[in-house]
């Protein structure tokens, strides 16, 4: 079984820690590693472009290779229009889809993006701008399982419809923040 996760949320929400503890042995395709953030390469509009055309580009050659099972797609995916045609790809082949929505409030992602390397920060501006038009995942979008995790806040839920492959694997990949006694509500629901 192929499995795409696709991480949402704004910057500073916590989705790249979250990648890495839970998804550790993926193939990753995140726009963010692309630009590189140092100092000679800050983040940019123009830089952020060109990484995610070179991130589209090893998307596709992923998709061709049959060795790449678990897929993730590391990056704000704020809206529906955006992820719809990564979502068409993956389903037309066969992939299980997980949207990965990090649940984390604006100011608790303002703190951390301040706390960032100067070069490593997105402008203010651009992150009210997200949290004006964030769309939450949904399973009508297409995906077989929407994990919504707040790390915060220890509330985690899990929507997945009844044919689902891969709810108890990703759930599992999540059991880490289950021996933080913050993180003790979980659901689950078929539907």
């Amino acid at each position: 079984m192929r499995i795409f996760v696709m991480m949402i949320g704004i910057p500073g929400s916590g989705k790249t820690w979250l990648r890495q503890k839970a998804f550790y042995d993926a193939k990753v395709v995140c726009p963010d590693e692309k630009i590189g953030y140092t100092k000679d390469r800050p983040w940019t509009p123009q830089a952020a472009k060109i990484a995610w055309h070179e991130s589209e580009g090893k998307f596709t050659s992923l998709l061709g290779d049959d060795m790449a099972e678990l897929v993730v797609f590391d990056a704000t995916n704020t809206t529906i229009g955006h992820r719809r045609k990564y979502l068409r790809q993956v389903r037309d082949i066969g992939f299980q889809t997980v949207a990965v929505y990090c649940e984390t409030g604006k100011s608790v992602c303002l703190e951390r993006n301040a706390a960032r390397d100067k070069y490593r920060q997105v402008p203010e501006l651009t992150i009210d701008r997200m949290c004006a038009k964030i769309e939450l995942p949904t399973l009508k979008e297409g995906f077989h399982l929407v994990a919504r995790i707040d790390p915060t806040n220890g509330v985690h839920s899990f929507h997945e419809i009844m044919d689902c492959e891969c709810g108890d694997e990703i759930r599992e990949r999540f059991k880490f923040l289950w021996g933080d006694a913050q993180h003790k509500t979980v659901t689950v629901v078929k539907e």
